[in-house]
């Protein structure tokens, strides 16, 4: 499992192999989604939401990110209670 939050940058994931729960919440307003990707599926995570990804399979993804992250100002590890 891993749980993590950037400030400012877009992320966005390709699966390359697996499948993976994925769990979302946003800080801004609470709103909560839970769905599950697989091999050759997208993901957008936008600045401000809480993402958790459980890897349900063996997997595999690249992540890209709309910006360089120069430090860790915009990089939060979250620990979900």
């Amino acid at each position: 499992m891993a749980t993590t939050i950037t400030r400012v940058t877009k992320e966005y994931f390709y699966i390359i192999a697996g499948r993976i729960k994925v769990t979302l919440m946003s800080i801004v307003d609470n709103t909560r989604s839970e769905f599950f990707v697989e091999k050759g599926d997208i993901i957008k995570i936008s600045p401000n939401v809480v993402h958790t990804f459980y890897v349900l399979d063996d997997a595999q993804w690249i992540n890209f990110l709309s910006q360089p992250m120069k430090n860790d100002d915009d990089f939060i590890k979250y620990k979900v209670i």
